[in-house]
């Protein structure tokens, strides 16, 4: 019995310092760039309230420079150029730092003219996937990290300088076709050497304006299937770096090693957050080693620069809901999945979860599914239960027949009780001291057979988690 107790206490104490451990949650929505001020500044507050410590912004290139044609005149290279559009983005940076928000800028989509030749038609590719100029993306990542250095000139407020952004995620899902092509070529695969040199010229426009920024790669689509002109996520992160098996290729078969800050994935599932994908070469919420063990392999023969540990975020996950979706999951199991995939990502040492979206996008012709009903809060602003499961995560795993994990991260600092349902009272079984929304707390608690726990933090209070016996 001693020998037990002393192995409980020493689990305990391991699990309390893993807590310290952060954890982000973030999110990205479109109402967040809305040209109408009340509504953006209506759901950056919620993004705050759901616990947001991170947002996405989009920066589709396409729309904040010339479009179609380069202008005469224009000059890409000058963030003050007039036939820039920045006023939308600006807005967006601006309100977003003032609420304390940690701001990561998402550019996807070359305008028309920094696209590669020989483009088939627009059914074909859509505008501003086939074949970005690398040296056109860099010019614009150096202008998109000067114009959010921390010092430019605020056109909206004489005397101040636009906020300083850090984060700078280069593309996305450039393993697929709807942002990314040709895929393939020639019946080899064709995107993972495209986007490598993408994203080594993202990543030197931005150092080039300041070495603190952080550069995150495309966040990779989960899956990947033949004939559909998409490549499973870990088979383009090993072409991208040259890697075949155990051993990396010569180095005249891969030009370059790739350079980035951050690595990022998308972990949008099928299932559920504990199923992992079937394919080996897919990777989705359980299955972030898959694709954390390509990078560390391309670090260990040089092929990831610079040469240092990396962060990983997941810069998307979400599950559309029932209602409004009828082909959604019904919305208890939908904020079940949520704080559980929280939990998963935290095990796997991931810094920022990026949930899209938090609102609901309208319903198309006839009730037609064509948009995302993944929010937090339905169309007409009305929140579903993934809302508290967002703001106060309460998760819990049996660890053995007498131990569970309690694991959860309390919308504030302070005292944490956790609960267990007696009869028809809640009891205290443990407290334990919350680190505030990006802290996590974790305790392993002496707990047989099933068992409804919750946990409160002041005056707010997480859903209930069933703990099996």
């Amino acid at each position: 019995m001693l020998v037990a107790i002393i192995l409980a206490a020493q689990l305990s104490r391991a699990s309390l310092a893993s807590g310290a451990r952060t954890l982000s949650t973030g999110y990205a929505a479109g109402e967040f760039e809305s040209t109408d001020a009340a509504e953006r500044e209506q759901w950056l507050g919620r993004a705050v309230r759901a616990g947001g410590g991170t947002v996405r912004l989009a920066v589709p290139w396409i729309l904040v420079a010339p479009s179609t044609t380069r202008p005469p005149g224009f000059d890409p290279s000058n963030p003050s150029d007039p036939r820039y559009n920045w006023d939308n983005l600006d807005d967006a940076v601006r309100a977003a730092t003032a609420r304390g928000l940690t701001v990561m800028l998402n550019v996807t989509l070359a305008p028309l003219w920094a696209e590669g030749p020989n483009r088939p038609s627009f059914s074909e590719a859509r505008p501003g996937t086939w074949k970005p100029d690398p040296g056109a993306l860099g010019q614009f990542a150096r202008v998109l990290a000067l114009r959010y250095r921390g010092d430019f000139p605020d056109p909206e407020r004489p005397g101040r300088s636009l906020p300083r952004v850090r984060y700078y995620q280069a593309w996305n899902e450039p393993n697929g076709r709807n942002y990314l092509q040709p895929q393939s070529a020639g019946g080899r695969p064709a995107s993972p050497g495209i986007y490598r040199s993408l994203l080594n010229a993202f990543y030197s426009g931005v150092h080039s304006v300041f070495g603190s920024a952080k550069v995150l790669t495309a966040g990779t689509a989960p899956y990947g299937r033949r004939g559909v002109n998409t490549i499973r996520p870990v088979r383009f992160w090993r072409d991208l770096f040259c890697l075949r098996g155990r051993r990396a290729l010569r180095k005249a078969a891969c030009p370059s090693a790739t350079r980035f800050d951050i690595i990022a994935h998308h972990t949008v599932n099928v299932f559920g957050p504990e199923q992992p994908a079937v394919h080996p070469d897919d990777a989705t919420t359980p299955d972030i080693g898959r694709i954390r063990r390509v990078f560390n392999k391309a670090r260990a023969v040089g092929r990831a620069r610079p040469n240092r540990k990396k962060p990983f975020w997941v810069t998307e996950f979400w599950w559309d809901s029932r209602p409004p979706d009828r082909r959604g999951i019904p919305l208890k199991r939908h904020a079940r999945w949520l704080e559980q995939s929280l939990y998963l990502f935290w095990k796997q040492r991931v810094s920022v979860g990026i949930w899209f979206a938090l609102r609901d996008f309208p319903s198309g012709p006839s009730g037609s599914r064509n948009s995302s009903r993944s929010g937090l809060y339905f169309q007409n602003g009305r929140p579903k239960p993934a809302l508290r499961a967002a703001r106060f995560p309460f998760v819990t795993e049996r660890l053995s027949r007498n131990s569970v994990r309690a694991w959860g991260k309390a919308p504030k600092r302070g005292r944490v009780r956790i609960q267990r349902r007696v009869g028809g009272a809640w009891r205290t079984i443990r407290r334990v001291h919350g680190r505030g929304k990006n802290r996590p707390f974790v305790v392993v608690l002496r707990l047989r057979g099933a068992a409804n726990l919750r946990a409160r933090s002041r005056a707010a209070t997480s859903l209930i988690w069933h703990q099996s016996g």
